[in-house]
């Protein structure tokens, strides 16, 4: 059995959907990644398109470090739509409104 290999890609529509950190924020995930590795997996879809760990991708890109990737499936896209939502709201620290705003 081959090991399914896929090409992480940016949606710009879920890229957009939750604020980024901030400088401190991304300092510090940066060098836990160095120092630590990484824990968490990217989520992808079928088609490599990142739902979840949008900028562990892009440090560990920085990094020359290769993601450890995990593959979601969903029967349609609102489903796929509604994991990105939550999935990022469960892991931040949003403010009510930024929460609000992510639903709208």
């Amino acid at each position: 059995m081959s090991e399914i290999v896929l090409e992480p890609k940016i949606s710009d529509e879920y890229y957009d959907i939750v604020p980024r950190h901030s400088k401190e924020e991304r300092q510090f995930l940066k060098e836990s990644l160095m120092l630590d590795g990484q824990y968490q997996e990217i989520e992808v879809n079928n088609a490599g398109v990142i739902l979840d760990g949008h900028e562990r991708f892009e440090i560990l890109q920085e990094l020359g470090i290769k993601p450890k990737l995990r593959v979601k499936h969903f029967t349609n896209k609102e489903d796929e739509l509604r994991y990105v939502i939550i999935a990022n709201i469960a892991r931040r620290q949003l403010t009510p409104f930024q929460k609000v705003e992510i639903f709208y």
